[in-house]
């Protein structure tokens, strides 16, 4: 600003324009998809580089990581219990996301779409009522409701 003469409301407008376009660019990219993929891609549980593959983190993204995580499932390179893990950790988004899509007022665009691209053949895992989903794919029993609920 200072070298090309510029005025101090040019320098503010500037970054204002600046910032619209970076917050209204990362509205419309979901980058939590973006996240999923990559972590996927380069897992090193499929010859990637990368760390291992973390399924706390997939299943925290919820919706946006349901395609990646059907591309890991069907990877033949993982082994058979990671496997398994990834197909609980999906069937658990994929079962939420069906529930979600159901109301109305939780209906989602991009979860439409993404459960539209789903293979007609993927297996589901049925988890049973008396036990819960752990964030990395393991079956856990569910705590009786007796419990206080600090202590679920």
């Amino acid at each position: 600003r200072m070298l090309s003469g510029k005025t101090i409301g040019w320098l503010l407008n500037a970054n204002a324009t600046a910032a619209t376009i970076l917050l209204a660019g990362c509205s419309v990219v979901d980058l939590g998809s973006i996240a999923a993929r990559w972590n996927v891609t380069h897992a090193r549980e499929v010859g990637g580089t990368a760390t291992p593959i973390d399924l706390c983190y997939l299943h925290s993204l919820g919706s946006a990581a349901l395609l990646p995580l059907v591309d890991l499932e069907r990877n033949p390179a993982i082994a058979s219990d990671l496997r398994a893990r990834v197909r609980v950790v999906r069937t658990d988004i994929q079962n939420r996301m069906i529930t979600q899509q159901s109301d109305w007022r939780t209906w989602e665009w991009r979860a439409h779409g993404r459960l539209a691209q789903l293979p007609a053949d993927l297996e589901t895992v049925k988890i049973p009522d008396n036990r819960r989903v752990g964030c990395d794919g393991y079956l856990f029993p569910k705590v009786p409701s007796t419990f206080p609920e600090y202590v679920r």
